[in-house]
């Protein structure tokens, strides 16, 4: 048999709306365990209660189930929930609704089996649910949606349309055997039956013959319990039921196989739940792993697009100071080009200033040369001279110088004659080398023309080549320094990329500039909203910390009151609030002070009994009787099936047979009761018989009936101080025992009136509590308090939403400006790019048009050349003509 693990009652009510279980769960662990109430606590109404889940609609005590509880407003609801199985745990809850129809009491049955922690078990059924004003009990329609909602979401989940078939599914899956609990119900059936049943079970034997056997012969198929009685009185021989046992041990055999059969079964069960275990077990494991690689990878996936992100930062600075680097080296390039180019050009300088220097050096010295041979030439014919002039001065010249002066004139003459023919001659060919000359003039002039031309062309195309290969070697610079592979690329193509390039860049940087100035606005907006979520957090906090000021001192003031209503009932010291449980504190307390006022009203007629016995017996030497009996019977009515007085038996007899039974005069002193109960009675009676003033005749329902007149023979419980009192040493010391009890129920008395002040200081300090602080006042403070906190919270997350846009926008801001600035560097570079590009079109225009100047200065000297040529053949003609001439010239003169 499974063992109990928790039970839950909800919405409980009984003694009409007193007392309740509104929620209440009782853990027993699958342990024994006790529950303690007081006197008319309801311990009857508990275990009826909790036999609805095992036993719907039983009665206990002849007490109906819809008498007990009141069903009229919602359902009560009663849940077990039972331990199947320890390793692995394994629980089944079976829970009933009972409520009330027009044809009477009704119940919706369920039962589900489940393993630990699954949230739809016993604490996990929605017998509760939330309402306007609170929680509040679940309807039928409701557990009715949710039993067959469990139902259809898994095969484990039964209800069950008859409480036969509720009873047979529990016995036959979960051996929740029905007859053994119908024994519980068997020892309740009395108010303080248990009690009385057990009274009844002294021995071993005694127990065995009224629970244990009938309790086994009623678990047996087909038994009767008067089957025995019956066969024997019919049947005298014990070979007429040998059959009959034997099918029972046959039975019993077979029922044994089947439960063989079931454990093998359960056990194959237990073996594939261990199975599924160990597998879901993996398969938990697999996923938490799937879930932790899962996170890992997406941790790794972050840091590598994080890397990347970085990587292309480094890359973009490492391109820009590569790019800044090649610029250096080419500037350095440059720098050292056009420091070599200026060293050559100051050579060049120099050099030309050498070679004129040394031409002006070389004419000096020719011209010196010249003067010294033009100075030896004179020196030498003035020698000749002066050596002629000595000549003519000799005596022995003089008729050699008349014979020569004859001579002279003779050869004169023939000299004249051919001198002058020879003139003539010369100065015909001198006509005809005039010409010849100025010709030869002309063409010398035109030639040194054409030289001079041909020189000049020679100088602008030496210039312009020079000026060519210059503009060629920075066009290849340009173009290295531009171009990324100049073999496969054109600058003029890549010109109108970063054109296009350059105005993109333009477009953007004016846009990220209005994005900077729209999101700078948006910064100042978020920062003035932010100030204002600030100020508004800064007044809800004061405002919120006040609220919480107020409820921390309700609090300690809510604390102090149940402190004090612990110190008068320990079961307080678990509240946790005092209004939620005002009604239930404000009844128990009502009922605790009537109860003390009632029982010190009792101990105040004690004590004046205690007393009186002390005033009245005190002075006697012998004893005269007097005894009380009245406030028991209210108590013990509950506890008896039938006990009413003799006057309340009297009055409700009809008029004849009230005037039969008149003569009887000790009815006033006579208790009346059932024939099985009279025993019972009589032994209470004698129990109490210490505080009887009178003899009480105790008479059964049946002998009540006979009475006609004072002669009926009766029997009498007399006060026990009466016989203890007729010995004078016994009256003596029985005077001494009610002095002592006087003064025992006096100290009780005061006792009693102490504990109703502390309760009615306690009640005083709890009205004063309410009065102060009314629950409408808390409940408004702590919804204050909670909206306020509420509003806190959306403040800081609003305030963090804000900080969080503004890091955004300043994020974005930053970001934005630094595009810019990446696009104002690479505007710049292109603008660089440009600059050179266009400087690399306008070279390769200018050597454009110097290859056209090239070709037509290389036209202009292959003309000129040829006009040279042209030229020197004449020139050479004219020498020709001009140098005969002359031979014939020389060769005149020489002649």
């Amino acid at each position: 048999m499974p063992s109990i693990s928790k039970i839950r009652l909800t919405n409980v009510v009984y003694e009409e709306g007193l007392k309740r279980y509104n929620d209440e769960i009782f853990r027993f662990g699958g342990h024994n365990g006790a529950i303690l109430l007081e006197n008319g606590g309801g311990k009857t109404v508990f275990i009826q209660t909790v036999l609805q889940a095992i036993l719907p609609h039983v009665d206990v005590a002849d007490r109906k189930i819809k008498s007990t509880l009141q069903l009229e407003n919602a359902p009560a609801h009663i849940a077990i929930e039972w331990i199947m199985n320890d390793e692995p745990r394994r629980y089944v809850v079976t829970a009933v609704s009972l409520f009330m129809t027009n044809n009477g009491l009704d119940s919706l049955r369920y039962v589900y089996e489940y393993s630990a922690n699954d949230p739809n078990g016993i604490e996990g059924i929605p017998f509760v649910r939330e309402g306007k004003d609170g929680k509040r009990p679940a309807e039928r329609g409701e557990m009715q949606d949710y039993y067959s909602h469990m139902k259809e979401k898994s095969f484990l989940a039964r209800t069950f349309n008859t409480i036969k078939e509720y009873k047979a599914f529990i016995e036959e899956q979960y051996h929740i055997i029905s007859s053994e609990w119908e024994s519980i119900v068997k020892i309740n059936s009395s108010e303080g039956g248990v009690e009385a049943f057990f009274d009844e079970c002294k021995s071993t034997n005694q127990l065995f013959d009224r629970l244990l056997i009938p309790t086994v012969e009623s678990s047996i198929v087909g038994h009767d319990e008067n089957l025995f009685a019956d066969m024997f009185e019919k049947q005298h021989t014990s070979f007429k039921h040998y059959k009959k046992l034997k099918e029972t041990i046959e039975e019993n055999k077979l029922i044994q196989q089947e439960l063989e059969k079931y454990v093998q079964t359960y056990e194959q069960l237990h073996q594939s739940e261990l199975v599924y275990l160990k597998a879901k077990q993996r398969a938990k494991g697999a996923w938490l792993e799937i879930l932790k690689q899962k996170q890992s990878c997406e941790d790794e996936r972050t840091a590598i697009w994080k890397k990347l992100e970085e990587w292309k930062n480094s890359y973009d600075t490492h391109k820009r100071k590569s790019a800044s680097y090649e610029i250096l080296v080419e500037e350095t390039l440059w720098n050292e080009f056009d420091q070599q180019y200026k060293m050559a050009l100051a050579r060049r300088d120099e050099k030309e200033e050498e070679l004129i220097q040394q031409e002006k050096d070389y004419y000096s010295l020719k011209l010196a040369e010249l003067k010294e041979k033009r100075k030896e030439h004179e020196e030498r014919l003035a020698y000749i001279e002066d050596e002629m002039k000595k000549l003519d001065q000799a005596d022995e010249l003089v008729s050699y110088a008349d014979e020569l002066e004859i001579a002279k004139r003779t050869l004169l003459g023939c000299f004249m004659e051919q001198l002058d023919a020879i003139e003539k001659e010369e100065q015909g060919l001198r006509y005809e080398l005039n010409p010849v000359e100025l010709r030869l003039e002309q063409l010398t002039k035109e030639k040194e023309d054409l030289e001079r031309k041909e020189r000049h062309a020679r100088d602008h195309l030496s210039g312009i080549k020079s000026r060519i290969d210059s503009r060629t070697k920075d066009i290849d610079h340009l173009k290295q320094q531009l171009l990324a592979n100049p073999s496969q690329e054109q600058v003029e193509e890549e010109m109108e990329k970063w054109v296009q390039r350059h105005q993109w860049l333009d477009d953007e940087i004016i846009c990220l500039q209005q994005e900077v100035k729209q999101l700078i606005q948006e910064e100042k907006e978020a920062e003035a909203r932010k100030e204002v979520y600030q100020h508004d957090l800064s007044s809800t906090k004061i405002e919120q910390e006040n609220t919480a000021y107020q409820l921390k001192e309700i609090q300690q003031e809510e604390k102090a009151l149940i402190k004090k209503l612990a110190s008068l009932r320990p079961q307080w010291a678990t509240l946790e609030s005092v209004h939620i449980n005002e009604a239930t504190i404000k009844m128990r307390m009502i009922e605790q002070i009537e109860k003390r006022t009632k029982e010190r009203n009792t101990l105040l007629v004690r004590e004046r009994m205690a007393y009186r016995f002390v005033d009245d017996y005190s002075e006697q030497d012998t004893f005269f009787s007097d005894a009380f009996l009245e406030q028991q019977l209210k108590s013990w009515k509950n506890q008896f099936d039938y006990l009413v007085t003799g006057v309340e038996y009297l009055q409700s007899l009809d008029e004849k047979d009230r005037v039969k039974k008149k003569d009887f005069q000790l009815w006033p002193i006579t208790l009346i009761t059932t024939g099985k109960s009279k025993e019972r009675l009589v032994e209470k009676i004698k129990q109490v018989s210490d505080r009887l003033q009178f003899p009480i005749i105790v008479i059964s329902t049946e002998e009540a009936v006979t009475i006609h007149d004072e002669q009926f023979p009766h029997y009498w419980i007399e006060p026990r101080h009466w016989n203890e009192a007729i010995d004078p040493e016994a009256f003596h010391a029985w005077k001494e025992s009610i002095k002592t009890d006087a003064k025992e129920t006096t100290k009780l008395r005061e006792e009693k009136e102490d504990e109703i002040k502390a309760w009615q200081d306690v009640y005083r300090d709890f009205q004063k509590f309410l009065q102060s602080h009314p629950y409408e006042k808390v409940e408004n403070l702590h919804k204050t308090h909670a909206q306020l906190v509420r509003q806190i919270e959306q403040l800081t997350m609003t305030i963090k939403n804000e900080r969080a846009r503004i890091d955004e926008l300043r994020t974005k801001i930053a970001h934005y400006q630094s595009q810019t600035h990446l696009y104002r560097e690479e505007m710049q570079g292109i603008e660089g790019k440009i600059e050179k590009g266009k400087q690399y079109l306008q070279y390769k225009k200018e050597v454009e048009e110097e290859q056209k100047k090239q070709k037509q200065w290389e036209e202009t000297i292959v003309s000129l050349e040829k006009e040279i040529k042209r030229v020197n053949m004449r020139i050479h003609d004219v020498m020709e003509q001009k140098a005969a001439i002359e031979d014939r010239i020389h060769s005149l003169q020489r002649d």
